[in-house]
């Protein structure tokens, strides 16, 4: 759920996969922000700093320079572009196999699926970094009838009345 230009400044020492703990250091307006990670994405970190040898202060997304010869030299010390981002997402989207979606279509859809699995809209508004709730309700929590219609149906059982 976190925005394309906070995924790329992300440094190793952000994420503490012991304590499932990701800090987004300059969010947007310049906050900071501790999100819970899950243990999937702790693993993949930890997978990280076992297999490239990831240090605390280098980039998860990181740059690539292409030698003359062809070979790639990757200079973590500073973060990716926006345009080798994307490029990069372009990749992986091509190569899962699905439809492309945008980083900030994958932003709602993080916000729908949270919704819809029962998560608390304060603590998704607090998730995405919003300075007011109303952003996430105007913005994010575009939820469709049959969402609707299943929490009704669930306050309904909870109340006795189904």
């Amino acid at each position: 759920g976190i925005r394309k230009g906070e995924a790329r400044q992300l440094q190793r020492r952000h994420i503490a996969p012991d304590t499932l703990r990701l800090t987004v250091k300059r969010g947007k307006g310049g906050k900071a922000r501790v999100m819970p990670l899950s243990p999937r994405v702790a693993a993949a970190v930890s997978e990280l700093d076992i297999f490239d040898d990831v240090q605390p202060p280098e980039h998860l997304w990181y740059r690539t320079k292409v030698m003359p010869q062809g070979s790639r030299h990757i200079h973590r010390d500073r973060p990716i572009v926006d345009s080798g981002f994307v490029a990069w997402w372009n990749r992986i989207v091509d190569n899962a196999g699905v439809a492309y979606r945008s980083p900030h279509v994958m932003r709602h859809t993080f916000a729908t699926r949270w919704l819809r699995d029962g998560g608390p809209l304060p603590e998704l508004s607090r998730r995405l970094g919003h300075a007011s709730i109303k952003t996430t309700v105007d913005t994010y929590a575009h939820l469709a009838v049959e969402d609707i219609e299943s929490a009704f149906a669930k306050l309904l059982e909870t109340r006795g009345e189904a």
